[in-house]
Parts: structure tokens; sequence; C-alpha cells
């Protein structure tokens, strides 16, 4: 069963400030997000160099989040980052570089730290187009990338051009590597492009081929149908079916279709198409999914009848550590569509408050384990009270919660269904998200610091 609770923005009347104060020969540490989530580089951590008042970064960094490819010529001390015909050359110890056979002028020069190269975050960033913001109160540069796919494909066997079955080196070959890879507590592997919100996807690999296609983005397109078709459209290129039968493994399986907000369609394999209640039965989302998957999600009821040997009807149980992985990623990934929908309604993203979190996953552990499911705590506590006593300072904040739900994009298209959990989303005002993942109970804390 699943359920879904809402509270509202709490308004706190006060304001406070803080600032960093150093001297000018120190390195001031800092803390990096991109896209909304932390990047923790331990052996090599980014720094402001205070000389320059520039914030500098392992150029491993631009390999594995920015998505370039970096080589370095240790004759001319010389390294060159390519990505999408971009091609730029810092000299080590000199404050000009090359960006596309342009001389570009630095504030400051890459450098040797610790045996390891680092460069200006800023204007390798920028020159790979990518925004970059500072938050002097947690002293964390923002950066969010706009990288696009290497192939924007219109596609009628599979979404951005990936479908059922494919090889996943195929993908790698389309889209490059993904952002993330993450367990999912079905048995496979999510790979999560979110280096450009426009084009989210997260793609099931089990095996090395594809078994599970999702993207709630604007740019795709599949036998026309996409984000913003009506339902009549829909319905004019998929039959719908209140009940969808479909054989697996040996079984002949019945499935109680919904055709408000998440309607399966048959097309070899299913295809589920999300709809948004409150923009009058759009299309918001498409899912390409295995029929082993969709009966192991347990997201729709089913019945099922067979002759012989039982069908496999649930996942294979995972070890305490696969489990806790696989939270970390519904954790992150309920913050990457909560960023898709704000940017889709011209909204400015969230990004990650690992505090908030800590307070989420408390509460939706003391619901999990105590057997209930509100805002307030068996305890007495609110959500507010909650956030004081784990030490977030905010000004604004907000709570969702829901239970039942078994993946992260299931319990954010519940929550964006819902008049109010849609309201916190969306809340223009908020800055910072943590979100906490225990069982199948979400919590979602907005804060405002």
């Amino acid at each position: 069963m699943r359920a879904i609770s809402v509270l509202m923005s709490f308004i706190i009347l006060f304001t406070f400030s803080a600032c960093i104060k150093a001297n000018p020969s120190e390195e001031v540490i800092v803390h990096i997000q991109v896209n909304g989530l932390p990047i923790t580089m331990a052996d090599s951590p980014p720094y402001i160099d205070t000389r320059s008042n520039r914030t500098m970064v392992p150029i491993r960094f631009v390999a594995e989040y920015l998505g370039g490819t970096v080589s370095w010529d240790a004759d001319k001390q010389q390294v060159l980052i390519q990505k999408d015909g971009i091609k730029m050359e810092l000299t080590i110890g000199r404050t000009e570089a090359m960006v596309n056979g342009k001389k570009i002028g630095l504030d400051t020069s890459p450098l040797i730290k610790h045996n390891r190269t680092y460069v200006p975050v800023r204007f390798v960033s920028e020159s790979l187009q990518a925004t970059v913001g500072w938050d002097s109160a947690t002293s964390t540069i923002i950066i969010h990338s706009h990288a696009l796919p290497k192939k924007e494909t219109v596609s009628d066997q599979g979404i951005y051009g990936v479908y059922i079955g494919q090889h996943a080196q195929q993908v790698v070959e389309m889209h490059g590597s993904p952002a993330r890879k993450e367990p999912s507590s079905l048995g496979y592997e999510w790979w999560v492009y979110n280096q450009n919100l426009e084009s989210y996807m997260q793609i099931g690999v089990k095996e090395g081929k594809v078994v599970d296609v999702y993207s709630p983005s604007k740019s795709w397109r599949f036998k026309g149908i996409q984000v913003g078709s009506t339902k009549q459209q829909l319905l004019s290129q998929f039959t719908f079916q209140p009940t969808l039968q479909f054989q697996y493994d040996g079984a002949t399986f019945s499935l109680e279709n919904q055709s408000k907000e998440r309607p399966v369609f048959l097309d070899g394999e299913p295809i589920i198409v999300y709809l948004d209640v409150h923009d009058g039965e759009k299309v918001t989302a498409i899912r390409l999914i295995e029929k082993e998957y969709l009966v192991k999600s347990q997201n729709y009821a089913l019945k099922w009848s067979y002759s012989g040997q039982a069908p496999h009807v649930k996942a294979n149980p995972i070890t305490l550590e696969e489990e806790q992985r696989v939270k970390k990623g519904l954790e992150a990934q309920v913050l990457d569509l909560v960023n898709v929908s704000r940017q889709r309604e011209g909204l400015p993203i969230v990004v990650w408050n690992e505090h908030a979190a800590a307070v989420a996953r408390k509460h939706s552990l003391d619901m999990l384990t105590q057997n209930y499911f509100d805002h307030v705590s068996k305890a007495g506590l609110s959500p507010f009270d909650r956030l004081n006593q784990g030490g977030v300072k905010f000004r604004t904040a907000g709570e969702n919660i829901a239970a039942g739900y078994h993946d992260a994009i299931e319990v954010h298209h519940g929550w964006m269904n819902s008049i109010g959990h849609r309201k916190n989303i969306l809340h223009k005002d908020f800055k910072t998200l943590g979100v906490g993942v225990e069982g199948d109970y979400y919590t979602q804390n907005f804060v405002t610091p």
C-alpha cells in the first residue's frame, strides 16, 4: 500500500549570516557540487588560492565530473582538455590558455601540488559550457553542466536511441559514460545521465544489456509522443487495456492498469507513460522496461496463472552492503528528479544538504521501525523540531514523506501528482534538499539556510 504526506513550508522570522576570513598566504578549503551533488576528492581536495582568489581543482575532476578527456604532455608541462569539439591547452606556470586556437588570459596559472596537477575550476568549467556559482555561507562552488548527449535522437525504437535489449557499449558510444552508476534493488545497475537535466536519463543495465530506460526530460520523442503530449494524442498512438495480459517465465500475467497517472502499454516490451494530473493529464515522462522487471518491481497489482514451475516474481535478496548503496542511489536520484522538475518550471535547482539528509534518514528509519506514517514522530517531534535537534539552521523548510514505493521514479511522480507535495518540490524559495530512504519509506527535507 502506498502513502504520501506533506507538511508545507514553515518560515522562521529571523536571518543569520556567516563569513570566512583567511590570511592571504593561506589556502582555504572549499566544497564542490556538480548538478546538485557533492563531490568528494579526499586525496586531492579543491582549494582557494587566496593570492588570486581562484578555486583550483585536480585535473581528474574535469575528466570524471565534467565529461572531458584529459591528456598530459610531460615535455611541454601541458594539459590538453577536450570535450564536444572544444579543445583547451593549459601550461604549468603560464597565465594564458589556448581554447580552440584562441589565446585567453588567466588570473592564475595551472600548477603541480602534491604530485597532482591543479587547474582553475571556473575557467575550465565555463570553457566547457558549464555554469559556475558560489555559496559563501558554505564555501561551496556550485557547477551545473550543460553538456548535451552526444546524439540527440528522435527514435521509434527507444529513448534518445536507447532501447530494451541494446548492448550497453552502444549506449556509451552514443552518450558517453554516465555521471553515476548505482545498484537497484532489482539486481541491475542504474546508469544515471544527469550532466544535462534537459536530457536526463536513467538506464538500467544487466549483464551488459539495457533492461530499463527512463526519462522525464522535455527533449525525447518516441513514436509520436513527447513530454506535453495530450492524453488524446497518447491514446491515438497506443491502445489502452484496462487489464493488460502478457507472458513471462512460462506464466500468463494480468496487470491491473492505471489510466490516470501511469498507464502501461505493450509494444513488444512494456511502456510506462507518466501523466501529470495537475496539467490536464499530459505526458510528463516515459519508461521502457523488460517484463521481468515490471513484474519484480511490484509497482502494479498483478495476477498470474501457470502450470508446472512457478514464475520468478520477486527480485533476488541483496546484501546489507548492497542495500546501503541502493539507498544512497535512491536519495541521489530523488534529488535529480526534483531538479529536473524545477528546471522545467524555470526555477533554480536545489543543492544537496547532507545535514538535512541525516535528519530525513532518521525520520524514515523511525517510521519504518516503529510502524507509523506521520510528519510528527511518536516522540512528538515535528519536522522543524527534528531539524533544530539535528543542528540544521533554516529560515524556510518543508517536508514530504512517502511509503510503499520501490524506486525514486515512482515516488517522485507520486509526489508530483499530489498538489501539496508538488508545491514543496516547486517552492521557488527552497535552496537545498536532504533525502532519507529506509526500506520503502522516503523523507524529503527542503531547507533554505
